[in-house]
C-alpha cells in the first residue's frame, strides 16, 4: 500500500473516483459488491426541467379528468425517457407556484389552471371536476387582502355528485 495516500482502502477509493470521472457523459460508474468492483451503469438521456414542465402541462390539457402525480409519471414515461413520481412532484410544485396548474385537494390530483376559477365542484363518485367563475366568492379573496392575509389556496372546493352520478344514484 502507498502510505503517502493513506491506506490501501483509501487508494482504492481514489481509483474508483478517477474511474467515475473518466467515463464522463458516456454513463456512470458505481461501486458494488464486496470487492468494490466498478461496474458501468447505462446512461439514459435526461429531460430538462422545462421539457418536463411542458410535457406535464400538455398531458393535463389533453385529459378531461384530474390526474395524480403517479398518473402523470406513467403517461409521461410512455414516449421517451422514464419520468419518476419525484420528478413529477417537483414539476407540479413549480407549476402550481407559477399559477399554471391547480391542485384539487379533495382528490390529490391536478388540472390545468384556468384564468379565473372561484369554485371547484368535485364529484365524489366519478371525480369529475367543474371549475366555475363566481364573482360572489371573490369577496373571500378581497376580505383576505383587506386583512393583510395571504390565502394559501383558492378556489373554494365543494364535494357532491355530478348530474350523471346523481341520476344514476336515484335509479
Amino acid at each position: 500500500p502507498d502510505r503517502s495516500r493513506g491506506t490501501a482502502r483509501h487508494a482504492g477509493a481514489d481509483d474508483a473516483r478517477a474511474e467515475r470521472r473518466s467515463v464522463g457523459g458516456a454513463g456512470r460508474a458505481r461501486r458494488c459488491g464486496p470487492a468494490g468492483m466498478i461496474h458501468q451503469v447505462a446512461a439514459f438521456p435526461r429531460r430538462r426541467a422545462g421539457e418536463i414542465d411542458e410535457l406535464i402541462c400538455t398531458i393535463l390539457a389533453g385529459e378531461s379528468r384530474p390526474l395524480s402525480a403517479y398518473d402523470l409519471a406513467g403517461q409521461a414515461s410512455k414516449n421517451g425517457p422514464r419520468v419518476v413520481a419525484a420528478q413529477v412532484y417537483r414539476t407540479l410544485a413549480r407549476l402550481v407556484g407559477q399559477g399554471r396548474v391547480l391542485r384539487i385537494e379533495m382528490l390529490g390530483a391536478y388540472v390545468p389552471r384556468p384564468p379565473t376559477a372561484d369554485l371547484c365542484l368535485v364529484c365524489l363518485e366519478c371525480h369529475a371536476v367543474q371549475l366555475i367563475e363566481n364573482p360572489a366568492l371573490r369577496v373571500i379573496h378581497t376580505d383576505a387582502i383587506g386583512r393583510r392575509f395571504r390565502l394559501a389556496a383558492a378556489p373554494v372546493e365543494a364535494g357532491g355528485l355530478c348530474a350523471t352520478c346523481a341520476d344514476a344514484a336515484s335509479v
